[in-house]
C-alpha cells in the first residue's frame, strides 16, 4: 500500500489536505469508480451508489484514503470507520483530494 499511496500522491492524516488532481472516472450506468494511477490509465475500481456518484460527477470534493495496514475488501462500513479511527492517530494512513474527470 505505500506504493499505491506514492503512486497517487497522497500524504499522511497529520498534513493539510493535499489536491491530488482530478483521478476518478465514472462509469455513467455503472455503479463503479476507477481511481486512476497514472496518465496510461492504470488504476483501482470500486463500488459507489448513485448518490455518492452524482456527487462526484457534480464536482464535490472527494478524499482518497489508502490505508498502509492489510484491510478485508468487503469489511462492515462499521469495521471501515474503526480502521480509519484507529489507523489514523498513528500515521498509517495516507490522504489526498481529488475529482472527477
Amino acid at each position: 500500500m505505500p506504493r499505491l499511496a506514492a503512486a497517487l500522491e497522497l500524504d499522511g492524516p497529520d498534513r493539510p489536505l493535499v489536491y491530488v488532481g482530478p483521478r476518478l472516472a465514472l462509469a455513467a450506468g455503472s455503479g463503479l469508480v476507477s481511481v486512476r494511477l497514472d496518465d496510461r490509465g492504470l488504476g483501482l475500481r470500486a463500488r459507489v451508489c448513485a448518490e455518492w456518484a452524482a456527487f462526484a460527477r457534480s464536482g464535490g470534493p472527494v478524499a482518497v484514503i489508502a490505508g498502509l495496514d492489510p484491510f478485508a475488501p468487503a469489511s462492515a462500513p462499521e469495521e471501515v470507520e474503526g480502521y480509519l479511527r484507529t489507523r489514523a492517530p498513528n500515521g498509517r494512513l495516507r490522504m489526498g483530494g481529488t475529482a472527477a474527470v
